[in-house]
C-alpha cells in the first residue's frame, strides 16, 4: 500500500483509485454511438492518399476516421450497435474503402458513453478515462486531459482540500463534457 495526501487516478476505465459516480450520455437524442469497428487500410496509392491530416467523414451509419500513418491508414467507423448490427456495420466499412479491408480484419469496440459525476472526491482526482469517455476520438480525449490538468494546477489544494474548489471543479469538468457531447 501507498499513502499521500492526494492522489491522481490516471488508469483508465479500471478506476483503481476511486468508483466513479457514472452519468451517462447514452441517448436523450444528444449523443447516439457506442460501438466502433477498426482496423488497418493499406494504401492504394501512398503518394495521393498520404495526407498531413485526418478526415471523419460522417456517413450512412455513423461517422468514419481515417487517419494516414507511414504505411497504412489507421481507420474506423463508430456507430450505434442498437441501430446497426455489427455485421452490417463491419461490411459497410469495408465497402467504404472498396474491399481493403475484410470484416475478419476488424476489431469491434464497444463502451458506455459515461462521465464522472465525482471526478474529484475526497483526496483523489480522476483524470483521463478515470474520469469518463465520450467516443474514440483522441482529440477529445486529449482535450479533456489538458483541461482537466489545467483546472487542477489553478485549483491545487496546498493548504488543503476546500469542498468549494472540489464543487467548482467537478462542475466545470462535467460542463466541458456536457459541452463536447453536445458538439
Amino acid at each position: 500500500k501507498h499513502y499521500s495526501d492526494f492522489y491522481i487516478d490516471c488508469t483508465g476505465f479500471a478506476n483503481i483509485l476511486k468508483k466513479p459516480k457514472r452519468v451517462e450520455l447514452l441517448g436523450e437524442g444528444r449523443l447516439f454511438t457506442n460501438t466502433a469497428v477498426a482496423g488497418h487500410v493499406p494504401y492504394n496509392d501512398v503518394e495521393k492518399e498520404r495526407v498531413p491530416y485526418v478526415d471523419c467523414p460522417a456517413v450512412d451509419h455513423g461517422w468514419i476516421w481515417k487517419i494516414p500513418t507511414q504505411t497504412r491508414f489507421g481507420s474506423g467507423m463508430v456507430f450505434n450497435k442498437d441501430i446497426t448490427d455489427i455485421d452490417t456495420a463491419k461490411q459497410y466499412f469495408c465497402d467504404h474503402w472498396d474491399g481493403r479491408i475484410k470484416p475478419e480484419d476488424l476489431k469491434v469496440i464497444d463502451w458506455v458513453p459515461y462521465y464522472s459525476e465525482n471526478f474529484w472526491e475526497n483526496n483523489v482526482v480522476s483524470i483521463g478515462l478515470s474520469g469518463g469517455f465520450i467516443e474514440p476520438l483522441e482529440s477529445t480525449s486529449i482535450h479533456l486531459i489538458q483541461r482537466s490538468i489545467t483546472r487542477l494546477m489553478q485549483m491545487f489544494p496546498y493548504d488543503g482540500i476546500r469542498e468549494p474548489d472540489v464543487k467548482e471543479f467537478n462542475a466545470q469538468m462535467s460542463s466541458e463534457i456536457e459541452h463536447i457531447r453536445d458538439f
